[in-house]
């Protein structure tokens, strides 16, 4: 197993592309777990969905520009540290389970909370400037995306009360 401060540049670059993939995979799935039951908190996972894959292209983007083209493999499991949110199983356990807006607003937040200081670690550890810039500027993002998170939870959690 290798450690993130082992990796190069464009494999630091490969591992965040792949955690934003998976970030965007955990909100798709709490969509399609809420879709039908609660489309409002479905509507918000769709929104963090589409903000992580947007993350994604920007990394794939930066990776063109400075190592070439990207490599189709994904090497997450070579890593030691856990550095992506949690792979969710099939949505029909959340759904049996009572998986609720509020739980999966939890690990939203936890999710957030992991991707801010993974990309803080690698701000502060980036020999590259363009890294660097680029992993505050990607920081400071999930910062205001936690901020989002819990904003739309909190939304979300007022318009319940109101209908009880």
């Amino acid at each position: 197993m290798r450690k993130i401060t082992e990796l190069k540049p464009e494999e630091v670059i490969r591992l965040a592309i792949s955690v934003e993939d998976r970030n965007e995979k955990v909100y798709l799935e709490y969509a399609a777990i809420f879709k039908e039951y609660e489309p409002k908190a479905s509507r918000v996972f769709e929104e963090m969905a589409n903000d992580e894959h947007g993350h994604g292209d920007l990394l794939r983007e930066f990776y063109r520009k400075k190592f070439g083209t990207l490599p189709p493999e994904d090497f997450m499991e070579e890593i030691e540290e856990p550095v992506e949110a949690p792979i969710l199983p099939d949505s029909e356990v959340f759904v049996f389970d009572g998986m609720t807006p509020q739980k999966a607003f939890d690990v939203s937040k936890r999710t957030e909370i992991l991707a801010q200081n993974f990309y803080a670690d690698l701000a502060k550890t980036a020999s590259d400037p363009d890294l660097r810039t680029l992993f505050t500027e990607l920081e400071q993002i999930e910062k205001g995306h936690l901020d989002d998170a819990e904003k739309h939870e909190r939304a979300f959690m007022e318009k319940e009360q109101k209908k009880g």
